[in-house]
């Protein structure tokens, strides 16, 4: 089964357009933490980021950690939706995918694909920094999803 893994950015300071905020140097630690944890699930065949700064940071300390096949920076996860990613899920190929992405967008395409999971409210409402969503897909297209773990400090 398809395994897509949402995640949101390390924590990202201020004083630059929101565009080009960089990540903070606990944003840093987050996002290795969280490539170490990553690499232990196994190899990622594709990503799909973010191209604002804050992502692509997130994506290069987590793919320090972590060995990830292609990458594709997306303006699309910038400015889109949860349905834009949606979307995005149906050009990919591999079986594992991550996307690196932002607020409220990754909370809410994991609650729109896993909807009726028992555990669909820890996400629900939003989530931290740097946290990860794993998810075990029936398929790329028009999936549905259960969440399998919930990657967060603290």
């Amino acid at each position: 089964m398809p395994t897509l893994i949402l995640m949101r950015h390390g924590q990202a300071g201020g004083g630059f357009s929101d565009h080009d905020r960089p990540l903070t140097a606990e944003g840093e630690q987050q996002a290795l933490r969280r490539g170490r944890q990553l690499g232990a699930i196994g190899p990622i065949d594709q990503a799909l980021v973010s191209d604002a700064r804050r992502t692509r940071e997130t994506y290069e300390a987590v793919s320090a950690a972590a060995q990830i096949g292609e990458v594709r920076f997306e303006r699309d996860i910038y400015l889109g939706s949860w349905e834009t990613i949606l979307g995005l899920l149906e050009e990919v190929s591999g079986e594992r995918i991550l996307v690196v992405g932002h607020e409220p967008t990754i909370s809410l395409t994991a609650a729109m694909l896993a909807e009726t999971d028992d555990r669909v409210g820890e996400v629900r409402r939003g989530v931290r920094p740097s946290t990860a969503i794993v998810l075990e897909l029936d398929r790329w297209t028009a999936p549905s999803a259960t969440i399998t773990d919930i990657l967060i400090d603290g």
